[in-house]
């Protein structure tokens, strides 16, 4: 009785002290680096030489910290719209680069913990700078260690970037071309989503706009979606994919023929272009309560029919039945 005494105590106690280092885990601090703006666009006009910018390195960590600061081309990844700092071909950075027309203020800043540090940069207008789009990023990176190792509880990013998007006035092209439509329709149901394929075929950037619209054989609308509502931009001499979803505008009933109609246009262009695509649908539910009805009218037909040729067999037995019957009486009442 005694030992089960002393180890209920023992447990008790046990439970009811803290365990080392697990009372309270110390509160994560923001950790890495803060560029801003993101992007931002500047416009070169032939009455201005210079163009000028700027942004800002915010450090997040609690130590001093050393940054780097470098110019680079930027271009296309692939069409899904991501943005590449390497890998661009000769051909792309004679015609659209910018880091050889970038210059930085500082390419080297210490940020104190929590401080921020603005680095201006400058773009000249040479003759060699060909008109139309060209484009950039400023990649800060971590250039030195300013605390002893042990100090450093949260690892840094080890990059950020701010993007440039210049346009230089005066010989752009514009040119703004859909290269493939598809969506996700079928024979049993209507589309929820349009993946619009264009391609810039101008030598600066550009922003698609437009609605997507199906309209049933009558011409009704019955489902609209709006084209690039993030206003994401497309590269010259590249192609870009956008989804667009679709928004019912009214109940679909009966199947048959229906239009996708896209118009498209580009900022700074007022006039849309169309272009359209056919499709055969059938609303699944539909045609499932039209082929329940025509069975059940099937059947009522069916019984009907049947039970008519029934009447039509029995009608004979019956007549001769009931002639039999008086038959019988007549013979009876003459025997009596």
């Amino acid at each position: 009785m005694r030992k089960k005494l002393l180890l209920f105590i023992v447990l008790v106690l046990f439970v009811s002290v803290p365990v080392v280092g697990a009372a309270e885990k110390p509160k994560s601090k923001k950790s890495g680096i803060t560029i801003s703006p993101a992007s931002q666009e500047i416009i070169v006009k032939d009455n201005k030489k210079t163009a000028t910018g700027s942004f800002t390195v915010t450090n997040n960590s609690g130590v001093s910290e050393t940054f780097s600061a470098v110019a680079v081309d930027m271009g296309a990844l692939d069409d899904t719209g991501g943005l590449t700092f390497s890998g661009l071909s000769q051909d792309y950075q004679q015609k659209y680069g910018l880091a050889r027309w970038l210059q930085l203020s500082k390419t080297q800043v210490v940020v104190k913990p929590g401080g921020k540090e603005t680095i201006a940069f400058a773009i000249k207008d040479q003759a060699a700078l060909s008109p139309g789009g060209h484009y950039g990023a400023v990649i800060v990176r971590r250039a030195a260690e300013s605390a002893p190792l042990a100090e450093r509880r949260i690892a840094l990013s080890p990059q950020a970037a701010s993007l440039v998007f210049l346009r230089k006035v005066g010989g752009e092209k514009y040119g703004l071309s859909l290269s493939g439509t598809t969506s996700d329709y079928s024979l049993w149901h209507m589309p929820s989503k349009v993946v619009l394929d264009f391609q810039n075929n101008g030598n600066v950037h550009l922003v698609p706009r437009g609605v997507v619209r199906i309209r049933d054989g009558l011409g009704r609308e019955v489902a609209k979606g709006i084209i690039n509502p993030e206003s994401a931009l497309v590269l010259p001499e590249v192609s870009r994919t956008f989804t667009v979803a679709l928004n019912s505008q009214a109940r679909v009933i009966w199947p048959g023929r229906y239009t996708i109609q896209a118009e498209y246009r580009y900022d700074g262009e007022d006039q849309f272009t169309h272009v359209s695509q056919t499709f055969y649908t059938a609303n699944l539910r539909i045609l499932l309560l039209l082929l329940a009805t025509f069975l059940v009218l099937f059947f009522a037909v069916y019984m009907a029919w049947r039970r008519r040729v029934w009447r039509r067999l029995r009608l004979p037995k019956f007549r001769r039945l009931v002639f039999r019957c008086s038959f019988d009486l007549k013979l009876l009442s003459l025997d009596i």
